[in-house]
């Protein structure tokens, strides 16, 4: 049954970022943080986020971008411009894979444009610092090795903001366009509420999908091997890594961020152990899996769209001819020493 797309309501909003080393999508928290949600798709369907680009890279903690953007002649540089702040609305937990909001410091109210990824899990901080970071978002499928090749990438010291900015295939003092992570196009996908594995069709799949999660998602550090489920494979990483220093590595065995595997990080294990922290199955967005979200697969069984946007895939990126910066007093300069 073939059905007009627009006369379905998209609960729970998907962004598709695509940018210089790939792409990934991410579902929106439309229920969770209405006003972070709506504030950031503002962004996006003005079209504000395209150029923009990468700015500050601290592996094993974050990326960010959403502040800085190359304008009209190839100048990179130039601050996002930006509507009013949005009030923050931290309830949800700043974990792997995650979307939130950056803000000035002192002041919980003050996020605008700039937003950041989650690379690890960063709950002792961030969940509590400047009145909590906003999550609003959080990454679908395979999108986090964009975030990761990002995080893996040559980090340099342009001054100001950009004392951490990520580049590719530079070397020299002069940074151009074509070494910056640039994000090319942002939109808003086109989907099925309740095509939950966003193959085109509600059908069976997805209930299998919904009924696998149903009651289990948790946004909550516990999933060290990246697998977004929270199992006895995790004990395993946290029980190899305990009593060690771990950085921000996820992988370790740290729940919290807080540099060290502990028993602190066991109960968060503990208090996440046979959850999920995948989204897909979130249809309303607001952060869990529930009936609500069995409703929306249930009004549209047996729908299907054949113009889908591949919201899971993370295509190469193609070979694009980069126009150089076309102003020298705008050109980054690498700082030496």
């Amino acid at each position: 049954m073939a059905i007009n797309l627009l006369c379905l309501p998209l609960q729970a909003t998907i962004v598709r970022f695509d940018t210089v080393l790939g792409s990934f999508s991410v579902r929106m928290f439309d229920t969770a943080t209405p006003l972070s949600t709506q504030n950031f798709l503002n962004y996006v369907n003005d079209g504000d986020f395209v150029d923009s680009f990468f700015h500050r890279s601290v592996p094993g903690f974050i990326v960010q971008s959403g502040g800085y953007t190359c304008v009209s002649g190839g100048a990179c540089g130039a601050s996002l411009q930006t509507d009013p702040p949005v009030m923050n609305e931290p309830s949800i937990s700043n974990i792997r894979g995650t979307i939130a909001y950056a803000k000035l410091s002192g002041n919980p109210n003050s996020a605008t444009s700039g937003w950041f990824g989650n690379l690890s899990h960063n709950t002792e901080n961030l969940d509590n610092q400047n009145g909590g970071f906003t999550v609003f978002a959080a990454i679908l499928g395979e999108g986090m090795e964009v975030f990761d090749a990002i995080a893996g990438l040559q980090i340099v010291n342009a001054g100001g903001a950009f004392n951490t900015l990520p580049v590719q295939n530079f070397s020299g003092n002069t940074i151009f366009r074509e070494h910056l992570i640039i994000v090319n196009s942002v939109s808003v996908v086109e989907f099925l509420a309740g095509d939950y594995n966003f193959d085109g069709t509600v059908d069976l799949e997805d209930l299998g999908k919904w009924s696998k999660d149903y009651g289990r998602l948790q946004l909550i550090g516990g999933d060290y091997d990246d697998d977004k489920q929270i199992t006895g494979f995790d004990f395993l990483k946290w029980q190899t890594g305990f009593g060690n220093a771990a950085g921000a590595a996820y992988t370790e065995g740290n729940s919290d961020g807080d540099l060290f595997v502990n028993s602190i990080d066991l109960l968060l294990w503990e208090q996440g152990f046979g959850s999920t922290t995948d989204v897909a199955a979130d249809g309303n967005g607001d952060a869990h899996v529930s009936g609500a979200d069995f409703l929306l697969w249930q009004q549209n069984f047996g729908a299907s769209v054949t113009t889908l946007s591949a919201i899971q895939s993370i295509p190469e990126p193609g070979a694009v001819a980069l126009a150089l910066l076309a102003a020298l007093p705008t050109w980054f300069r690498r700082r030496r020493g």
